[in-house]
């Protein structure tokens, strides 16, 4: 379980490696924590208050605990800056994966098959399966039967809940660029960084095209963080 753990942490702190600069994950890394940040920052005033990190707890669940938004204020002027931020995030994705471990095991206690889980199970039951796509740390455990379920596109567009759920959870579309590629059609290869780029090219168009979506990442300071620059 240690060992597991530890792998888990490793593979999430993808999401802020710094590698070497032509990396792939450290740009997918850089746009993840500003794209976060800017998605959340509804009044554009470059600092999360309380209410705007609320408006996104599975992206902000650490900042919600009054002690842990305390300790990451360094101010304290009742808001949190990047910097506040950037200098909590080891801790913050230490406190996810616990928390979200916490919640797999729950669900295992109500729903036994889950530790078995195959994708019958979740396309039988896709409220549980939209909980369990909210989970990083459930979507590494279980990455094959995931994708088994997730690559199904028809079932996946008779299911907005559980569309959302995956969309919604930017540190595994971050941390996986090539799976968030998977599930759009139509890929178009764009200048520069065409892994990266074309997967924010048709995240945008997809976030367009569903309203849930649209309004979840609030979509008119979403548009400029992700535009795909032309050179």
């Amino acid at each position: 379980m240690k060992k597991l753990q530890t792998y888990l942490l490793s593979v999430a702190l993808l999401c802020i490696s710094y590698v070497n600069a032509q990396d792939l994950r450290q740009e997918v890394g850089d746009w993840y924590w500003n794209n976060r940040f800017a998605t959340a920052d509804a009044n554009k005033d470059g600092a999360l208050s309380k209410e705007e990190l609320a408006a996104f707890p599975s992206e902000f669940t650490y900042y919600l605990n009054e002690n842990y938004f305390r300790l990451s204020d360094e101010n304290r002027d009742g808001s949190l800056s990047t910097a506040e931020i950037t200098n909590r995030q080891t801790t913050e994705f230490s406190y996810r994966l616990a928390m979200e471990k916490r919640e797999i095991r729950k669900l295992q206690t109500e729903f036994p098959l889950l530790a078995n889980v195959n994708a019958t199970f979740l396309k039988e039951n896709p409220l549980i399966t939209a909980k369990l796509f909210q989970n990083y740390s459930w979507l590494v455990e279980n990455r094959a039967v995931a994708q088994e379920v997730y690559k199904d596109k028809v079932w996946m567009d008779a299911q907005e809940e559980v569309s959302l759920a995956l969309h919604q959870n930017l540190c595994w579309m971050a941390s996986n660029p090539n799976e968030a590629q998977n599930l759009y059609e139509g890929q178009k290869e764009t200048l520069k960084s065409p892994a990266l780029l074309g997967w924010r090219s048709n995240h945008l168009k997809f976030i367009r095209q569903n309203p849930a979506l649209k309004a979840f990442y609030q979509l008119e300071g979403y548009d400029a963080t992700i535009k795909v620059a032309k050179e």
